[in-house]
C-alpha cells in the first residue's frame, strides 16, 4: 500500500513537472481612453515608457521594435540574461475610436498561466497596468490635475480694455474695481467670482477681458463698457487646478492644450482662469490658486 502510494505520488510529481513546461501563449488586454497614436507614443518614446514602467533600469534591458502602426514587438532581459519576447498589439475600441485596447502576448509555460505571480516585468497584468494606471493619470501625464467638468457659473458682467504690456498688473486692478464697484452702485448681487483671460496683441500691448459673477438681474446692456456674458449652464469644461508663481500659469495652458489635442478635443470658446485666491492683479511672483478651463465640444 505504501509503495502504491509513492509510486503515485512520484507519477503525479512527473506529471507535473512534464505540463509545467508546455509552451502556452499568455495574454492580458486592457482599454485606455486615448486614441492609439498617443498610445503608441508610451512605447516608442523613452522618456514617456520610464514614466511608467518604472523598474530599476539596471536590473533589465528593454528593446522596443514597431513592427506596423498597430504593432510593436518588445525584448526584454532582466539582470540574469532571461529573455522575454511580448508583442504588443493596439486597436481602437468598437464603441469609441478614440479609446484604445491594448493586448500583450508573449510565450510561456503554462504554470505561468495557471499561477501568474511573477516579478512585474514577466507579469502581462501587473505591465499593463500600470500603463492604464499611468495613462489616466492626467497629473502624471501632463503635470496637472485635469477633470471634464460642468458649466455652473453662468452670469456674468464683463468688461475689455486694451493697456501697455507693462501696465497688465495695474491695469487688472483697475478692470475688476470697475466692475465691482458698477455691480455695487447699480443694487446688482457680486457672488465673488472673478474670471480673467488675455491676449497679446503685439509686444507692446495686451488685451485684458474680465468678468465678474452675479446672482441678480442684469440688462443685457447695462453700460456702454460693461456687457452680460451668459455662460450655457452644464456644457462641457475641462478643469485644471494650478498653484505657484502667476508669472508660471502658463504651463497649465499647455498642458490643457496638449489634452485637448492628444484627446481630439474640440474649443467651443476661450480658455479662462478663475481665481481662487482672494484678490487680483497679481503680480508675476505671486504665489496663487487659480482653475483654468477650456470650454470644448
Amino acid at each position: 500500500m505504501k509503495r502504491t502510494i509513492v509510486f503515485s505520488v512520484a507519477v503525479f510529481i512527473l506529471a507535473f513537472l512534464v505540463i509545467s513546461y508546455i509552451p502556452v501563449t499568455i495574454s492580458h488586454a486592457v482599454k485606455v481612453s486615448y486614441p492609439m497614436d498617443k498610445t503608441m507614443e508610451q512605447f516608442l518614446s523613452s522618456k514617456s515608457l520610464a514614466k511608467w514602467y518604472n523598474e530599476d533600469s539596471t536590473q533589465y534591458k528593454l528593446k522596443v521594435t514597431p513592427i506596423n502602426p498597430a504593432t510593436l514587438n518588445v525584448y526584454a532581459t532582466d539582470a540574469n540574461d532571461r529573455k522575454r519576447h511580448i508583442v504588443i498589439t493596439m486597436t481602437p475600441d468598437a464603441s469609441n475610436p478614440l479609446t484604445t485596447i491594448v493586448t500583450m502576448k508573449m510565450k510561456g509555460h503554462i504554470t505561468e498561466k495557471l499561477f501568474p505571480g511573477r516579478p512585474p516585468k514577466n507579469n502581462l497584468s501587473q505591465l499593463l497596468n500600470k500603463l492604464q494606471a499611468y495613462m489616466e493619470d492626467s497629473e502624471r501625464m501632463y503635470g496637472f490635475r485635469i477633470r471634464k467638468t460642468l458649466v455652473s457659473d453662468t452670469t456674468f458682467i464683463f468688461m475689455t480694455r486694451t493697456v501697455p504690456t507693462t501696465s497688465k498688473q495695474e491695469e487688472t486692478k483697475k478692470i475688476f474695481n470697475d466692475l465691482i464697484s458698477f455691480a455695487a452702485a447699480n443694487n446688482i448681487t457680486y457672488n465673488g467670482v472673478r474670471i480673467f483671460h488675455t491676449e497679446r496683441i503685439n509686444r507692446e500691448t495686451i488685451q485684458l477681458f474680465a468678468s465678474i459673477g452675479v446672482s441678480s438681474y442684469v440688462p443685457d446692456h447695462p453700460s456702454d463698457s460693461i456687457l452680460v456674458k451668459h455662460m450655457p449652464y452644464k456644457k462641457n469644461l475641462l478643469e485644471a487646478e494650478f498653484e505657484g508663481k502667476y508669472g508660471d500659469a502658463d504651463s497649465v495652458y499647455q498642458a490643457l492644450d496638449a489634452y485637448k489635442t492628444d484627446r481630439n478635443l474640440i474649443n467651443m470658446a476661450i480658455p479662462y482662469q478663475k481665481f481662487i485666491t482672494p484678490g487680483y492683479g497679481f503680480s508675476d511672483t505671486q504665489r496663487v490658486r487659480i482653475n483654468v478651463y477650456y470650454p470644448y465640444y
